[in-house]
């Protein structure tokens, strides 16, 4: 994304090569990621749907011989709407599990997003951002006249115009504009 919105730069260092091939190696990486998370998936969806259909079958089968026992004895067993209410409770329950384990994986995927957040923002600049040294034997102030600028892609806006200030020493001073 740097190296997109940069690309003025990175073709002004001869760089395309460079970035083209480290895109490259991330968007493999991604995809790599992206095939396992896929392939954990199937498996998982696959063997919870085999254990649900078996436990389905298996109710079915019981349900029903009970059902049979309760028609030819008249006793000791339940009748078809009893089976019936069963399965739909059952049902209910296994549909509650199915977005109980989908939310699972909505949420376990925001805590691998935020993971990399955190570590984006514990990560050590190359840079110091504080200290450094300081020149003492530089002294004076800096002026600027009646400064015009213009971007060489709009030569036609005028992004400054007539500006004018002075920074003196140990002052800090921004230009912003609309944009920031």
């Amino acid at each position: 994304e740097e190296a997109i919105s940069s690309i003025r730069t990175v073709r002004s260092f001869s760089n395309e090569a460079r970035a083209t091939n480290d895109y490259n190696v991330h968007i493999s990486h991604s995809f790599e990621i992206g095939a396992q998370l896929s392939r954990a998936i199937g498996v998982f969806t696959g063997v919870v749907g085999v254990i649900a259909q078996g436990a389905i079958a298996l109710v079915l089968w019981y349900g029903g011989k009970l059902v049979v026992h309760n028609v030819t004895h008249h006793s000791g067993g339940i009748t078809a709407g009893i089976l019936v209410s069963f399965m739909l409770y059952t049902i209910s329950v296994a549909a509650a599990f199915a977005v109980i384990t989908t939310l699972y994986g909505e949420f376990m995927q925001a805590v691998g997003a935020s993971t990399r957040i955190f570590e984006l923002m514990d990560r050590k600049p190359e840079l110091p951002t504080e200290g450094g040294e300081s020149e003492d034997r530089l002294r004076g102030s800096v002026a600027f006249e009646d400064v015009h600028f213009r971007y060489p892609s709009r030569p036609e806006n005028d992004v400054l115009k007539g500006v004018s200030f002075k920074m003196d020493p140990g002052s800090v001073v921004a230009l912003v504009g609309p944009s920031g």
